[in-house]
């Protein structure tokens, strides 16, 4: 593995609009066809009774942000940052949605499977 977002995660984060909290497992892979270098990830994440979503974006040290969609009209963008903690792979970040104003501070988190 290149990097050390690849793979799957438990992930949850704070919905956007409501203040309540979701879960979905989280698989990232390498995007080898639009950056052979490894720094270009796709995401792709299943939550129950949701359709599925994805995320793309650039790695900068243990940064990865983009986009995400889960329809052409809710997407955004997003930044993950990779830490270590009580001796678990985790990441911690923040997303926001186009064209809507977040009445919290969403967040979107993992841990790695």
């Amino acid at each position: 593995m290149a990097n050390s977002f690849v793979g799957n995660w438990n992930t949850e984060w704070l919905s956007y609009d409501n203040n309540v909290k979701g879960s979905a497992t989280l698989t990232v892979t390498e995007s080898f066809l639009s950056d052979p270098s490894g720094q270009v990830l796709n995401g792709m994440w299943d939550a129950p009774n949701m359709r599925p979503g994805t995320l793309h974006g650039a790695l900068s040290g243990n940064t990865w942000s983009g986009e995400w969609w889960y329809s052409p009209t809710e997407r955004g963008e997003f930044t993950f940052e990779l830490k270590e903690k009580d001796g678990k792979i985790i990441f911690e970040g923040t997303y926001n949605a186009i064209n809507r104003t977040a009445p919290n501070d969403p967040y979107w988190n993992g841990t790695r499977m």
